[in-house]
């Protein structure tokens, strides 16, 4: 470990673990400031440029999540120093992607000032190097795939729990109800929603949905130990979505929860997910896709614990923290002999 960079870490949102490597000088926790959401850039802004004061170190690295934005726009138009430094899980938008309106145009200088204010970029996806690269103008060399990690307590949700035969959704943006609601209306077939009741005022529910709400972390949990899988209809092609390839942490954490999964959104999932392997890829926008995928699920126990199964090992082998800490050490050494 004592080769390894120093490390100044702003951990960012995405980042649920306690347990940091020796290396890593974690200074600020962006999911606890980000309850302040007006002023939390300005507040990591002030804690990066206070510990770089502080840090003496040579071989020193800033690693930061995406409310440090404020600190790699400075160093895009006006370099505050030359420390190498990696901005984390990038989730920009291209609103109204193709028309080059002002709005566009200002997003996008926006976006690559604070891209050139860095040493890489991260994101959870493989395919969102390309769609980044090419929405932005951002070499593609300069942004890497760090995966969504996690640390699920395995004593907890090892065994798999089937207390109730429903299946289980959540998440607003980028989910495509209707597809979903379509596959499932008129079966036998009882699916969970976790999002806010107001999304769905205008949209005719099936009876054998039931619309949750907004629920906690831990309510979240307990949602998937519960089901006997976790079904997501995604929309990644509407012309106002983000960049990101949509799902990641839940269609992951239940993986981790060794629960089946569903996935209609088949470019992103494709760097977690092997078709028939660890869960089911459908083509999005396909109600007989995924209609037929939910049935199989749901009818077929010993398939869907063969799924459950391989997508647990798999996500315990390349999905948890090690991995995630390694990674970072790995980048962060390529970012100071970019910088030399």
């Amino acid at each position: 470990m004592s080769n390894n960079p120093i490390i100044l870490f702003s951990k960012p949102v995405t980042c649920r673990t306690n347990v940091i490597p020796d290396n890593f000088c974690c200074f600020f926790n962006e999911a606890e400031a980000s309850r302040k959401y007006k002023k939390v850039y300005y507040e990591t802004y002030k804690a990066i440029i206070k510990n770089l004061k502080n840090c003496n170190a040579k071989n020193k690295v800033i690693i930061a999540g995406r409310f440090s934005e404020l600190f790699f726009l400075r160093q895009g138009v006006m370099k505050y120093n030359n420390t190498p430094s990696i901005l984390l899980d990038i989730e920009w938008h291209w609103r109204y992607r193709n028309k080059l309106n002002l709005k566009n145009i200002l997003n996008r200088n926006h976006h690559r000032l604070i891209a050139q204010g860095s040493t890489f970029l991260t994101v959870f996806c493989e395919e969102e190097r390309r769609t980044y690269s090419e929405a932005y103008g951002i070499p593609l060399t300069k942004i890497l795939w760090h995966p969504f990690c996690s640390d699920v307590d395995e004593s907890v949700n090892s065994v798999n729990h089937e207390r109730g035969k429903y299946l289980f959704t959540g998440g607003l943006h980028d989910r495509d109800y209707h597809t979903l609601f379509n596959a499932i209306r008129d079966t036998p077939i009882k699916l969970r929603v976790a999002a806010p009741e107001a999304h769905f005022n205008n949209i005719k529910l099936p009876d054998n949905v039931t619309i949750l709400g907004t629920i906690s972390y831990k309510q979240y949990l307990d949602e998937i130990e519960g089901s006997i899988g976790v079904v997501l209809s995604l929309d990644s092609t509407s012309e106002t979505c983000s960049l990101r390839c949509p799902g990641v942490i839940t269609y992951l954490t239940a993986m981790r929860m060794r629960k089946c999964v569903i996935v209609n959104e088949l470019l992103g999932a494709a760097s977690y997910i092997t078709n028939g392997k660890h869960g089911i890829l459908v083509e999005p926008n396909n109600v007989e896709q995924l209609n037929n995928a939910i049935l199989t699920v749901w009818n077929n126990y010993k398939y869907r614990q063969i799924l459950a199964d391989n997508a647990y090992v798999h996500s315990h082998l390349n999905f948890g923290y090690d991995r995630y800490f390694n990674d970072l050490n790995k980048f962060s050494e390529m970012a100071i002999n970019k910088v030399i």
